[in-house]
């Protein structure tokens, strides 16, 4: 069944009613009126704006189970913490997630909508967007990203803060007068029940009133201690106040009772970013080099480089690029890592790992050789290559070994492979590098040996069917293009005396006249040892031309 809506501005919207009835205001009129032929106006929705919650009402009609078990507002009142927030959000799916990539007017106009309609789990969803963009901010952050005008003036605000601070002051000075007051009391000599409460509620107040001795007699760690001095003892003091403070806390403890966490974190409030940087090395090369990274982009790296001899964000990432590359299953990550540093001497590094990779299988010298292409390792590349192709010509796959060697253009390779599939064709008789030559062919190489052979294989096949005419044109184009080896072309001869003693004429004249230069040239050729078959040839190319002669 379709509902008419009529939003504020006035237009006419469609929609099923199994889809509107998520919202809730929308349902209770349904129902209450029980007339869906008149529209419902809407008068606090724009048109736009109800378009767009239609969608996610399309999106979700059909997991009504999904949204009872999406969390709620209300399922976080029992537990507002950050893991709490942050589960609930892990819960949205990837439309809820791009339905929220809307400007910020867009965004308070869905909210407002949303909870007009009662969509609570729109509400929720849109509540969980406006948190993310707030978290992590300050006030003036948050001010200025949603354009919230502060209800103070510049002058009342310093005001505002100056009263806060005297207001803090009498408060502190409060707290020392009641922790001195109890201890007056504790002092009388006075024994009785409420001694041990008394001297409780002494130290809550020597605590609340920012008493350092107080503070490190009830804490058990520093950073207990820290937290409660700029809580009770300096609640404005700016982050240039952190390196003191750590400095006189750090006095109480010995340095056998810290950590390596602890160090990290002691020098990074103090300020010492060098020092920093190179204790994350002690706890984990990862956390080193992902910190120098942060620092780069941070713009705060430079207050380090005069302090270590090397690039500090360069060394700890080609140190943990190389640490990965010898991990069976982590080389590749450790490859990215090398190709990513983006300097010269990282780029020099990456090449030399790329090459010393053992490629157990082609899918790893594939992915190998993908990362080459993608940072411009041209050096290893060709070298991973040549070093492929002599690693499959040894397992006698040929195509394979012919393929490599044709992407660095090594074409006396390729001519040597090529004269090894002829010699075993001659060898044994026995025509069998046809599947090598396809393979080959497929990928595109260019070589005049493939091109012979992949000729004298089609001249082979044409003899085998007896097809002697054809035979014979592939041949003449095979001697007229000269692609043949040199010491192949006395064979390429020999092979064609049965053609010239067959039936049917198959050579013309001026192939045999062709096919006999190709003789006088083979023999005349120094240091030349023509086979015995040539007489036969010989005989047979002057046989032919006179039939040729008398045929024509």
């Amino acid at each position: 069944m379709v509902i008419k809506l009529i939003t504020a501005d006035g237009a006419v919207i469609k929609v099923e009613r199994e889809v509107i009835e998520q919202s809730g205001t929308v349902r209770n009129i349904l129902n209450d009126v029980r007339m869906t032929d008149k529209p419902i106006p809407l008068p606090n929705v724009s048109g736009p704006i109800l378009t767009k919650i239609i969608q996610y009402c399309e999106h979700h009609k059909d997991d009504a189970s999904r949204r009872q078990a999406k969390p709620s507002n209300h399922d976080l009142e029992s537990d507002c913490s950050e893991a709490a927030v942050q589960k609930a959000i892990a819960k949205i799916d990837d439309f809820d997630r791009d339905f929220c990539l809307v400007d910020q007017g867009t965004l308070f106009d869905l909210i407002s909508a949303a909870n007009f309609l009662d969509i609570q789990p729109l509400v929720d969803l849109v509540g969980y967007t406006v948190a993310s963009m707030m978290k992590g901010k300050s006030v003036e952050e948050i001010r200025k990203t949603f354009g919230i005008k502060s209800d103070f003036s510049t002058k009342e605000e310093e005001r505002v803060r100056k009263d806060n601070a005297v207001r803090w002051k009498q408060w502190n000075q409060e707290m020392k007068d009641t922790a001195k007051s109890i201890a007056g009391v504790l002092q009388d000599g006075s024994s009785n029940s409420e001694d041990s409460a008394l001297q409780a509620l002494k130290t809550i107040s020597e605590i609340m009133s920012g008493n350092v001795d107080a503070i490190s007699t009830e804490s058990e760690y520093w950073q207990d201690i820290l937290g409660a001095v700029m809580l009770y003892s300096e609640p404005t003091a700016q982050v240039d106040r952190l390196p003191s403070l750590i400095g006189a806390i750090m006095e109480q403890y010995e340095s056998s009772d810290l950590t390596d966490l602890d160090r990290v974190l002691i020098a990074l409030l103090s300020h010492d970013l060098p020092t920093f940087l190179i204790l994350c090395s002690h706890i984990d090369p990862w956390l080193s080099a992902h910190t120098a990274d942060l620092m780069h982009h941070l713009g705060i790296l430079d207050t380090c480089r005069r302090v270590f001899p090397l690039d500090p964000r360069e060394h700890y990432l080609v140190a943990l690029g190389e640490s990965y590359v010898g991990h069976e299953d982590l080389w590749r990550v450790g490859l990215d890592y090398l190709g990513l540093v983006g300097t010269r001497s990282a780029h020099g590094v990456l090449e030399e790992c790329a090459v010393r990779l053992p490629l157990e299988s082609d899918r790893k010298a594939e992915q190998v050789l993908r990362v080459c292409d993608t940072f411009g390792l041209n050096r290893a590349r060709d070298r991973i290559h040549r070093q492929l192709g002599r690693m499959k010509w040894r397992q006698g796959r040929l195509g394979a070994a012919i393929g490599h060697f044709a992407q660095v253009a090594d074409m006396a390779s390729i001519e040597v492979i090529c004269d090894q599939l002829w010699k075993e064709y001659l060898e044994s008789g026995k025509l069998t590098y046809g599947s090598v030559i396809d393979s080959v062919i497929s990928t595109g190489v260019q070589h005049e040996r493939l091109q012979f052979l992949t000729k004298y294989r089609d001249f082979y096949e044409s003899y085998k069917n007896a097809e002697y005419v054809e035979a014979g044109r592939i041949m003449m184009s095979i001697l007229l293009q000269e692609i043949a080896p040199q010491s192949a072309v006395a064979d390429l001869l020999v092979d064609t005396i049965p053609l010239l003693e067959s039936d049917v004429l198959v050579f013309s004249s001026d192939d045999t006249f062709e096919l006999m230069r190709c003789a006088e040239a083979l023999a005349s050729a120094e240091g030349s040892d023509a086979p015995s078959e040539l007489t036969i040839f010989n005989a047979a190319c002057s046989r032919n031309l006179a039939r040729a002669f008398v045929m024509s």
